[in-house]
């Protein structure tokens, strides 16, 4: 007699019999050994039936009944060697049509001119008479003498025909940099010392558009901290005396910096603080450009006025603040001498972005 579901006959078989007993009881066949008997043991209980070990898979032991197991229908033999085929519907028949009769209209065949004019075959005279070469008029060139008249001493000496150069009038020029101390100030001053339009008319500023003016105290966490618009050149030219200890302004050039800047004009600017137009604006600094050009899109246009906003990329020290504001010098001393500076401007710019990395843009 085989043995029937137990913990002792479970425990004999092999952990893969315990697994395909599970599957052929539509069990779940994962987890341990011991998870196995106990889902086989509940199976047994909950369906009460009569569990018995395969002699197969408890090897030494006779068996006396299998459990069915769950199977899918064998289908008939019939079925399976002749497979039952789709019936596919055969083609319509195509409906053909009788041919459309064609009627033919009667026309006479002898047709008689309706005039009282007898009409008589004629042929081209073209055809009947010999071939004649083209006949092609020549047309004499005859030259006309014109007497010019004459030409003065002083029209002679004068100077060929050139376009008539744009006027400047009204021209406004803005650097900016972070606290209009170094960078900025630097080009200012160059213009004010050569100014290339040699015009009183031209309008040249410079700008800060940081959230303050900065100056590098004794130590890093000491800096000097003032606000534009109110700290002028000369309070801030005191503060640094007060507090130059061991001359380290003096010796690093910080106060012949704002000494120069107090013969240009009394105090730092802030450009957003500023509303007035400006046809070319020069930049010293990437994060100063975007601020800039941000400022510029948040204003209302005035009077569809473009703004050339250029950045010559500079680095905030004396050496560096001397070359940029050179080279931002020698583009206003382009712009003065082109007569056409706005049409001529990126030839300009190509012969400036040689020595140093540009950005341009232009603002409504």
């Amino acid at each position: 007699m085989a043995d029937e579901w137990t913990n002792e006959s479970l425990t004999l078989m092999t952990v893969d019999a315990l697994r395909e007993t599970c599957r052929d009881c539509a069990l779940s066949s994962s987890g341990r050994k011991s998870e196995l008997i106990t889902r086989l043991l509940q199976h047994k209980n909950s369906r009460q039936i009569r569990g018995v070990v395969d002699p197969r898979r408890s090897p030494g032991k006779p068996a006396e009944t299998l459990m069915p197991r769950l199977r899918r229908p064998t289908p008939p033999e019939h079925m399976r060697l002749n497979p039952v085929q789709p019936e596919i519907a055969p083609p319509l028949p195509r409906r053909i049509l009788p041919p459309r009769p064609m009627s033919i209209a009667p026309f006479p065949r002898e047709v008689k001119l309706s005039t009282s004019v007898d009409v008589k075959p004629c042929i081209p005279k073209s055809l009947v008479d010999d071939v004649k070469p083209p006949f092609f008029p020549i047309i004499e060139r005859v030259e006309m003498d014109v007497e010019s008249p004459p030409v003065t001493k002083s029209e002679r000496s004068s100077s060929p025909v050139q376009s008539p150069k744009k006027s400047v009038s009204g021209f406004s020029i803005a650097f900016v940099c972070h606290s209009n101390l170094n960078r900025s100030m630097e080009a200012h001053f160059l213009c004010l010392q050569n100014n290339p339009f040699k015009t009183e008319d031209v309008n040249i500023c410079s700008f800060g558009a940081g959230g303050r003016v900065n100056l590098p105290g004794t130590s890093l966490n000491t800096p000097f901290v003032f606000d534009f618009g109110v700290a002028s050149y000369e309070e801030i030219q005191k503060q640094l005396i007060a507090n130059d200890q061991n001359m380290f302004y003096t010796k690093s050039g910080v106060l012949k910096m704002v000494e120069r800047n107090l013969q240009i004009k009394p105090k730092p600017e802030r450009f957003q603080d500023d509303p007035r137009h400006f046809n070319l604006i020069v930049c010293f600094e990437q994060r100063i450009f975007d601020i800039v050009l941000e400022d510029l899109e948040s204003r209302r246009p005035q009077r569809h006025r473009l703004s050339h906003v250029i950045n010559i990329e500079t680095v905030d020290n004396f050496a560096s603040a001397k070359i940029g504001g050179q080279l931002a010098h020698q583009l206003v001393q382009m712009i003065a001498e082109s007569p056409d500076w706005e049409a001529d401007l990126p030839s300009m710019l190509a012969k400036i972005e040689t020595t140093v990395v540009l950005q341009h843009a232009v603002v409504f």
